[in-house]
């Protein structure tokens, strides 16, 4: 059985990981944040060209409000941003 998340389960990943850094608690926000951008970038397959280029912008701008312990930028780009990319740039068939 295949463990590769689906876009919508990534998506609701995404909420519950904004809703985390909302919460205020950096050390459970970053947990859930690795969790996450390991399933995002599982899901390279399902999507279009431009995903990896989008996805490593995302990335990096995570990692740097991380580096600042801004967890209202990292709710932003995680519950915006990202979910904004997943539902848009996946391959259509």
């Amino acid at each position: 059985m295949s463990n590769v998340k689906n876009v919508q389960e990534v998506v609701k990943e995404c909420h519950l990981v904004a809703d985390t850094a909302k919460d205020g608690c950096p050390a459970a926000t970053y947990e859930k944040m690795a969790s996450l951008l390991e399933d995002v970038i599982s899901l390279s397959p399902l999507m279009n060209s431009d995903y990896p280029v989008v996805i490593n912008s995302i990335v990096k701008e995570l990692l740097n409000a991380q580096q600042l312990d801004d967890l209202i930028k990292i709710s932003d780009y995680v519950e915006f941003e990202l979910v904004y990319i997943l539902e848009n740039y996946q391959n259509s068939h």
